[in-house]
């Protein structure tokens, strides 16, 4: 696999890692103090994007070293290992907030979320849809299976904040 720059793909993925923390902080946050599940669970879903991120760093420095006696071939493999870990991470965390969503709707804990919500949601969505295009590109330039994971992560993340804003307002008109 032919490496076009590495620093690149690690600058990108430093980027979405410090991305994914300020949105979990700031979304928890915002769901705490606006009374929001949706938007906690939002932030527990961007606290396991810094995990995949975390992967994805790890495998990108594994990738990079040189050939050895028990690796003849080099390490290339451990980008396509950490997609695949990406891959289990982003099904786990739906798994999780799936059920969460149920507890909460059999126990019917419901609250009308704050305006502070709101803003999460939509400041999550443009962030996490720039976040796809800009890790994308980095990763189709670099032929990185990695970083195209976590492309594609990223761009899940968007759509589960559009969700987020979907329930935020349904929960803001129903109540």
């Amino acid at each position: 696999m032919p490496k076009i720059n590495l620093l690149d793909s690690k600058t990108c993925t430093l980027i979405g890692l410090v991305t994914n923390v300020a949105l979990a902080i700031f979304k928890l946050f915002a769901g705490i103090f606006g009374s929001s599940y949706a938007m906690i669970a939002d932030a527990i879903h961007s606290m396991s994007d810094c995990l995949a991120t975390g992967t994805v760093y790890v495998g990108l420095r594994i990738g990079e070293k040189p050939p050895d006696e028990s690796h003849p071939y080099g390490h290339g493999n451990a980008e396509t290992i950490a997609a695949f870990l990406v891959a289990l991470i982003i099904l786990a965390t739906g798994v999780f907030v799936g059920i969460s969503a149920i507890q909460l709707i059999a126990h019917k804990q419901f609250e009308t979320p704050a305006t502070i919500a709101l803003a999460a949601a939509a400041i999550s969505i443009v962030t996490k849809e720039g976040m796809f295009h800009y890790t994308l590109n980095v990763g189709e330039r670099n032929n990185s299976p990695a970083l195209i994971a976590n492309a594609w992560d990223h761009r899940s993340d968007a759509y589960s904040s559009v969700a987020a804003l979907a329930g935020i307002l349904g929960a803001r008109l129903v109540f």
